[in-house]
């Protein structure tokens, strides 16, 4: 995998990738981690109280994730993508 996902995420194997809720909030994040795009199986994502400015357009492809908190952020428009859910 490209992305680096955080060990916890990973079996002892290395073959599987799991995470199926993730905090995030207040981590004066600037951009989503590219790692979470490995995520295949996440469901809930909270990005709340950071800085993010855009959302990359891999979000759109997580078709598992159902909530996404990004309140309290610096986004200036919703992505189409995210119009359609």
């Amino acid at each position: 995998m490209d992305a680096e996902v955080p060990p916890e995420c990973v079996s002892e194997d290395g073959r599987e990738v799991w995470l199926h809720s993730g905090r995030m909030d207040s981590r004066w994040l600037t951009e989503m981690p590219e790692w979470i795009r490995a995520l295949p199986g996440l469901t809930s994502l909270d990005l709340s109280n950071n800085q993010l400015t855009e959302l990359p357009g891999w979000v759109g492809t997580l078709t598992g994730l159902t909530a996404l908190d990004l309140s309290n952020n610096q986004l200036t428009e919703t992505p189409d993508w995210l119009r359609q859910r």
